[in-house]
């Protein structure tokens, strides 16, 4: 596939030192002489990975939105890939949402795009919908950067998340010692992260409406349990998919069940360049 490398400036939560995030853009088909659109499909879906990976987590994706008519920015959030940082550790859903604000403010205002998804799994889907959320929520309906979201077992909130993890995996130990630990790894990465400014996903998700959004979650997730998803689900507004795959582990979903996952997402799409 052609790609251009891309860069722009880190949104408005950086870590000290971070200034640019880097990625690829990927032109549609349906793009001639540079970056002007030809067709309808005036679409770009922006891919934020999870944590400790990069933008080659989604590379797998891109065929079925190149075939769909869509162009595609995979990027690398910071302190990963080669966007700056100093390896330092996921952001604990801060600078997730603001690096996927910046990344679609960049496709709709520098790409010149009519619409944008935003598209995200684990952590990245957390910030697929904080950026939705939270930072465009409050912009005029001409002034949005995110037209859509798309999110892959995304987190229902911190403590939530920290708190299922330790009652999944530590379970040598009373219920109540790792409820107690749970508040102290909390405390931990809240305040390295500086987090507490940002809202859980749980409560901006509602923020998204009236913007199409898609929901897909593996059943048997054991970093991010399915329940999150449902109840994520349950609280946004219409209009509102899911997608729930009965053996999918993380971020596994498109593995286990590509036919499902492209039908839903090209749905979402539609749904996107109709409003």
């Amino acid at each position: 596939m052609e790609y251009m490398d891309v860069e722009f400036p880190c949104g408005p939560i950086a870590l000290p030192g971070n200034q640019k995030l880097r990625g690829w853009f990927i032109p549609s088909t349906s793009y001639k002489n540079g970056l002007q659109p030809e067709t309808k499909k005036d679409l770009c879906v922006v891919i934020c990975h999870g944590g400790g990976r990069d933008r080659r987590q989604h590379l797998r994706h891109v065929p079925v939105l190149m075939k769909y008519g869509a162009s595609v920015l995979l990027f690398d959030k910071q302190e990963h890939g080669i966007s700056d940082g100093n390896k330092r550790g996921i952001g604990w859903f801060s600078y997730e949402g603001s690096d996927m604000i910046s990344a679609c403010k960049h496709a709709k205002w520098e790409l010149n795009f009519r619409k944008i998804v935003a598209m995200g799994t684990s952590f990245g889907a957390a910030g697929a919908l904080t950026a939705a959320g939270h930072f465009d929520a409050s912009s005029s309906d001409n002034n949005r950067a995110i037209d859509g979201v798309i999110a892959e077992n995304p987190p229902y909130g911190r403590f939530r998340f920290v708190r299922d993890c330790m009652h999944m995996h530590v379970k040598v130990l009373p219920a109540f010692i790792r409820d107690v630990l749970a508040i102290f790894v909390y405390v931990a990465l809240t305040l390295r992260r500086g987090s507490l400014i940002l809202p859980d996903p749980s409560e901006t998700i509602q923020n998204i409406a009236p913007r199409p959004l898609l929901i897909t979650h593996g059943m048997k997730d054991t970093i991010v349990p399915f329940e999150h998803g449902i109840e994520l689900y349950e609280q946004a507004l219409d209009p509102k998919d899911c997608l729930w795959v009965p053996d999918a582990l993380h971020t596994q979903i498109f593995d286990h069940d590509p036919d499902g996952w492209e039908q839903k997402v090209c749905a979402l799409l539609d749904s996107v360049i109709e409003q």
